[in-house]
């Protein structure tokens, strides 16, 4: 099977158990919408090495109860190291996104769209607890990528996360301060930032992000918006960030590739201040 496509299934509890998962090596694309008593997309732990290394898009759109895609956490022959979309739309419920477990190996992502996940917390989660020698830890791989050789989302070329209400940080690091280190977004030329009510930052990590290819950003009605990252953000080729002040206003607020958390400490949150910008 290379496409299975899930459509007003309203009475499903889960959608994929650990029998079924087996026969799905082959699957390109899921598609999962309007099944309004799905909990749990994957439902079981797996017993059997199984990969859905094959998968290149997943799409989970109007699941009103489903509050996490893997119930008890991916299995750890799970990897998604091929997919290259993720969309996730009015899911109210999800709490947590991706899992440093699902993303062993470079990943492919290229488009990742997240809208009306009112309820989610963590967008790129950090797990604790993981054994370095089976899984690279998501967030401690990417900040040592010259190390590890392995970048994650280095395809990726826009980024869209709106009207996730209870979204403090897009990526979490709960470890604190670590060695100076960096990390790159060579191909992301895009983000979006709409009705992100309390988000805090982009990052929390304590290190460099580097986005050489970043044109385009646009922070609209996240009004608790302190600083873009703990660290220093490198955005040679940013100009501009649109923000959205008022309905139907736009105003511009130009960078030209200076320091992207002093204009955002400066222009959003609590502590904005009143600068001159240009017109839209």
């Amino acid at each position: 099977m290379r496409e299975l496509h899930v459509f007003k299934c309203i009475n499903i509890l889960k959608l994929v158990s650990s029998s079924l998962l087996g026969r799905l090596k082959n699957l390109v694309k899921l598609d999962v919408y309007q099944c309004f008593k799905l909990v749990h997309v994957f439902e079981e732990h797996v017993d059997a090495e199984v990969s859905l290394s094959k998968l290149k898009e997943i799409v989970l759109d109007s699941l009103s109860n489903t509050t996490h895609i893997w119930k008890d956490g991916p299995h750890q022959f799970i990897s998604l190291c091929n997919l290259e979309k993720l969309c996730v739309y009015c899911c109210p419920k999800l709490r947590k996104l991706l899992s440093p477990k699902l993303l062993q190996g470079p990943v492919r992502l290229k488009y990742l769209d997240v809208i009306a996940c009112h309820s989610l917390e963590v967008l790129l989660g950090h797990e604790e607890e993981q054994d370095t020698e089976m899984a690279v830890p998501f967030l401690r791989s990417l900040t040592r990528v010259s190390v590890y050789g392995s970048p994650f989302f280095e395809k990726l070329e826009c980024l869209n996360v709106s009207q996730c209400y209870k979204l403090q940080n897009v990526i979490e690091d709960k470890k604190g301060k670590q060695e100076a280190a960096s990390v790159e977004f060579p191909c992301l030329s895009s983000i979006s930032l709409f009705q992100l009510y309390r988000l805090k930052s982009f990052c929390t990590g304590y290190y460099t992000i580097e986005w050489p290819s970043l044109e385009r950003l646009d922070i609209r009605y996240c009004s608790e918006m302190e600083t873009f990252g703990s660290g220093d953000q490198v955005t040679p080729q940013l100009k501009k960030i649109v923000k959205h002040e008022s309905e139907g206003q736009e105003t511009v607020i130009t960078i030209n590739g200076g320091d992207l958390n002093h204009v955002v400490q400066n222009h959003f949150g609590p502590k904005a201040t009143t600068s001159e910008v240009g017109p839209s």
